[in-house]
């Protein structure tokens, strides 16, 4: 029972320690970079106090493969300033598609912030977040995600911006690895233990 109690515990510690690495998930540069106007992917509306986001024509990298031709969508977020150049967002949808698969990745997320200093180091992040769509191939924790905005254009009711897009994850191994890992830990130890 000794054995079995240490092996099980050493299975957790080993599958811990395999889980708390977080690497990027998904990323884009910034597609207007050469454009000679660039086209906006985000706007601040300070009337209607919302964030919206859209743009066709992203190359989103993943692990596994790079997406071309992607369309970035996000319906408006209801946005608070809190201090100027300071925002608290509510919960949104971010959604990447294409003409092949209408969700590569759906990011929902519980709550957000906006930071817009005016020097062109603003950026949006997400709180609560949840990753799902057709690259999402495994389990997944710590989903996190930040637009670094750009080129900030007043407008009639706020500012636009280009963005950069940047997302990690976590990796969690399925419960039928961790018990793999677990039962090889308890014959190293019982291995051990008969020499």
């Amino acid at each position: 029972m000794k054995l079995l109690s240490r092996g099980v515990i050493g299975g957790a510690l080993l599958a811990s320690a395999i889980v708390a690495n977080a690497a990027t998930f998904a990323t884009f540069a910034d597609p207007t970079i050469g454009q000679g106007t660039p086209t906006p992917l985000f706007n601040l509306d300070n009337t209607a106090n919302t964030l919206t986001g859209g743009y066709t024509g992203i190359s989103l990298v993943t692990a596994a493969t790079t997406y071309s031709g992607v369309t970035l969508t996000m319906n408006a977020v209801a946005t608070s300033q809190v201090v100027p150049g300071f925002y608290n967002l509510g919960a949104g949808t971010v959604v990447f598609s294409n003409g092949s698969d209408p969700d590569i990745l759906t990011i929902n997320f519980g709550s957000g912030t906006l930071s817009d200093n005016g020097f062109g180091a603003s950026d949006f992040k997400g709180n609560g977040v949840v990753f799902s769509g057709s690259a999402v191939t495994q389990s997944l924790a710590d989903e996190a995600f930040g637009f670094s905005f750009a080129n900030p254009t007043p407008t009639r009711t706020g500012v636009s911006y280009t963005a950069a897009f940047t997302s990690s994850a976590t990796p969690v191994p399925e419960p039928a690895a961790i018990a793999v890992l677990g039962l090889g830990m308890v014959g190293m130890i019982r291995r051990r233990n008969r020499k």
